[in-house]
């Protein structure tokens, strides 16, 4: 009886030790990614502003760093997509069509679009990028997923003002500054806020780590403060609402947590610095007043872009122009002409994959993403979790960041989390014919997929 057990047991140790020792590993390989491909620069807020020449020179160049990343991508996900296995049947079949057509509307938009060097370019990393996630995302957990998401969050968090301290533009009092780090102000609040969605969702089990965890989601949201990017503050709340709509409780607890942060961050800048320009700073903070470009009112700027994107839309209204073929240098310099200032995105995710791919792909990206948040959802009803909780809070991130910012033209780390969550939910596998296996071995496979789920 004892060798019987010994001999079941065996072999699920030996694959859990294993399970655990690759995703330490895939949680180093998506940092690397994510950091890769995000597009850092340490001197950043040294930079001249954005030009067109600047703009298309940048996106033509290949970074050794960004191509590197996109190989490691490329081998990882290789590595991951692995023939389904003859006794296994996809889990979700309608996620997963719904994705393999959006994937391939992408690629056909080659067909009717103007074909240039940086189109090919941009489509490539573009399929490279779903490919890869779907690689990574299958063989990953979500906490995984999170923890990869966290460490790349913090530590961009932490080099960032470690950059700008030493460059001397740390100067989080004086009018007019928005944190940037070692990216643009947009993105980088995207990065807090995805760092605060994860420390939110994690639950340590030790009360020395959740201090830890808390001066973490204050510090998080003290650099969001900073940036003044309205769109990341936004969709941050969406998300915290989101699942606490989702749980149905705690509602009053959370809204009381964010609140005593928000305080306690504004009484440490009022003991940091001088009481006249911290007032003037939080007044400004409140306000979200900050340069925008001669804009005579909060969200001009992004309106003059929006109008002209869409009045261009209205030609090609269901197939677009083609997978990067819309912002050629030539279109770029119609909407700096129009709007007064150089426009390298339209800074909107929907408008910008309406652009690429027409009404028809809008549909079926939004169809995909929303697809895999209803499973979330009905899966955190059934089994409370909090990855689960994760995975609702940023799809929903995701989502609501696309309508100001155009996370899906670049890869924005919401963009490759967000996908790496959706690729794991729409590649899953359930076994078929569990029925026909012996009951040792049925021991020994449900030992293994409750490991991996």
């Amino acid at each position: 009886m004892a060798t019987s057990w010994s001999i079941a047991i065996s072999p699920t140790a030996a694959y859990l030790r294993h399970f655990g020792y690759r995703q330490k590993w895939l949680v180093i390989i998506l940092v690397f990614v994510l950091f890769a491909l995000g597009g850092h620069e340490l001197r950043y807020t040294l930079l001249a502003d954005v030009t067109i020449q600047g703009s298309l020179a940048t996106r033509q160049a290949g970074h050794p760093l960004r191509l590197m990343g996109y190989g490691v991508l490329a081998v990882t996900a290789l590595l991951g997509l692995q023939w389904r296995r003859p006794r296994a049947t996809w889990a979700d079949r309608r996620l997963l069509w719904c994705m393999v057509a959006t994937f391939a509307w992408m690629g056909l938009s080659v067909l009717w679009s103007h074909i240039t060097y940086l189109s090919i370019k941009t489509l490539v990393g573009a399929l490279l990028l779903w490919v890869g996630c779907a690689g990574i995302g299958r063989q990953m957990t979500l906490k995984a997923i999170r923890t990869a998401g966290m460490i790349y969050a913090g530590a961009v968090c932490v080099w960032g003002v470690g950059c700008e301290v030493v460059l001397g533009t740390w100067s989080p009092f004086t009018p007019g500054y928005r944190f940037s780090g070692t990216t643009d102000p947009n993105s980088q609040g995207l990065i807090c806020a995805v760092l605060i969605t994860s420390l939110l969702t994690y639950a340590p089990s030790t009360r020395y780590v959740n201090t830890i965890r808390w001066l973490g989601v204050a510090f998080a949201t003290s650099l969001l403060i900073l940036t003044q990017s309205r769109g990341a503050m936004v969709a941050l709340m969406l998300s915290i609402v989101a699942v606490a709509v989702i749980r149905r409780q705690h509602v009053g607890k959370i809204i009381a947590i964010s609140v005593m942060c928000l305080l306690s961050c504004a009484l440490l800048a009022a003991l940091a610095g001088d009481v006249s320009q911290v007032s003037n700073r939080l007044r400004s903070t409140a306000t979200l007043e900050r340069d925008t470009v001669d804009a005579q009112r909060v969200g001009d700027a992004r309106f003059d872009v929006w109008r002209e994107c869409l009045a261009r839309l209205r030609s090609r209204p269901l197939l677009g122009f083609g997978y990067g073929a819309f912002w050629d240098e030539q279109r770029l310099q119609d909407v700096q002409d129009s709007i007064g200032w150089a426009a390298t995105q339209a800074h909107s995710g929907y408008i910008d994959t309406a652009l690429n791919t027409g009404i028809i792909g809008l549909l079926g990206l939004l169809t995909t993403f929303i697809m895999a948040l209803t499973y979330y959802i009905r899966k955190y009803r059934a089994t409370p979790r909090g990855e689960m909780r994760y995975a609702i809070a940023l799809i929903v991130l995701f989502l609501t960041s696309m309508l100001f910012e155009s996370v899906t033209s670049t890869t924005y780390v919401t963009h490759v989390l967000a996908l790496c969550i959706v690729m794991k939910e729409a590649l899953r596998i359930s076994s078929s014919r569990a029925s026909h296996v012996p009951w040792s071995q049925l021991n020994t496979s449900n030992a293994v997929q409750a490991a991996r789920t």
